[in-house]
């Protein structure tokens, strides 16, 4: 089978450093151009894909290329823009978190994929991280009984980095037109559709409170607490650019135990005693992840034709997104807590 031919749509560093190597990879999957507004972005274009074809103009893209799929890798804000012009088009559509920023577009893309035999699969990376794969293995055994209540903590120094900056050359992720927010969505997204896989039940309720600890002048938080009420559990989220060290922190606690992850390792306690899980990739190290993207790439192919496994990853993604815009609604609200509308969510409740 010919491999299905696709294009980059933004070519910062997370589609260099992380989409593309595990494109490159794919048995199924050829990228064949690319698209970026920073004409200096060509050079690198040309150097990481000799072969591929650049482009500045996102209509001369889509007008000049046969393509099966695009892979968007922009600022989140303008996701709904690239998401639409690829749906016009009946492609297959992978994207970066966040998939989209309001419930609004959030139904667009319900409304395509009941009317669609083609996917559009966010890029949920962060729940191949092997101590991740090994948490859900263990919880999926019972070795800590019924969840009960799980605390997550991000510890970064600063935002990450942007090859791609917004007005007066600031980096995008603090611009909250172009981000929709600070930490919360740079690292909430992921926590968000981990949390969710793990829980055991739907959420109910959220909270959030947004703070500038340290950066002061920033248009975005620099830090944020969410508190969500799931089915019969609860969880607490914590992530700060604030921190002196860069750290992930995981508790989750159990009817039977309590299993702690810690950057490179798990410890179990149960009442069978204590074991302890090691592995070499430490949770928190750099933030684009390129081992985790070729099992993403596997899964976008997988989703071309398993609608359910397709529609699985929007209502990770829709979980994703309500529970974001409910913290930052709560916030508004005095923190107060909120139920969630779980629309989306195989029809809500």
């Amino acid at each position: 089978m010919p491999k299905l031919k696709g294009a980059i749509v933004g070519f910062g560093f997370i589609a260099v450093e992380g989409h593309l190597p595990a494109l490159t990879q794919s048995a199924d999957l050829e990228i064949v151009a690319v698209f970026d507004q920073d004409p200096e972005r060509k050079a690198v274009a040309a150097d990481k894909l000799p072969h591929g074809r650049f482009y500045n103009s996102a209509d001369a893209l889509f007008a000049n290329e046969k393509l099966d799929f695009v892979d968007i890798a922009t600022s989140p804000a303008s996701h709904i823009e690239y998401l639409r012009a690829a749906m016009k088009r009946g492609l297959h559509v992978l994207c970066e978190k966040p998939l989209v920023l309001s419930e609004g577009h959030l139904q667009e893309i319900a409304d395509y994929l009941a009317s669609s035999s083609k996917t559009v699969y966010t890029s949920h990376n962060w729940k191949f991280a092997p101590i991740f794969l090994k948490t859900s293995e263990l919880l999926r055994s019972n070795r800590i009984g019924e969840i009960k209540r799980i605390r997550y903590e991000v510890l970064r120094t600063g935002p990450s980095a942007a090859v791609t900056t917004g007005k007066n050359n600031v980096n995008w992720r603090l611009q909250p037109e172009l981000s929709g927010g600070g930490i919360l969505v740079d690292h909430g997204w992921h926590a968000f559709y981990v949390l969710c896989g793990w829980a055991g039940g739907k959420p109910r309720r959220v909270s959030g409170s947004l703070e500038n600890r340290k950066f002061k002048d920033l248009a975005v938080e620099d830090t944020a607490t969410v508190k969500i009420d799931f089915d019969t559990s609860e969880a607490e989220l914590f992530f700060t650019w604030t921190a002196d060290e860069r750290k992930n922190a995981i508790t989750i606690a159990g009817t039977r135990g309590e299993l702690k992850i810690l950057d490179d390792v798990i410890h179990c306690v149960n009442d069978e005693g204590e074991k302890k899980y090691s592995f070499d990739e430490v949770l928190s190290k750099g933030s684009h992840h390129p081992e985790w993207y070729p099992f993403v790439m596997r899964d976008f192919v997988r989703s071309m034709t398993d609608r359910e496994f397709r529609d699985g990853n929007f209502r990770e993604a829709a979980l994703s997104l309500l529970l974001t815009d409910g913290a930052q609604r709560s916030h508004r609200d005095g923190s107060r807590s909120a139920p969630l509308d779980l629309k989306f969510i195989e029809g809500g409740d």
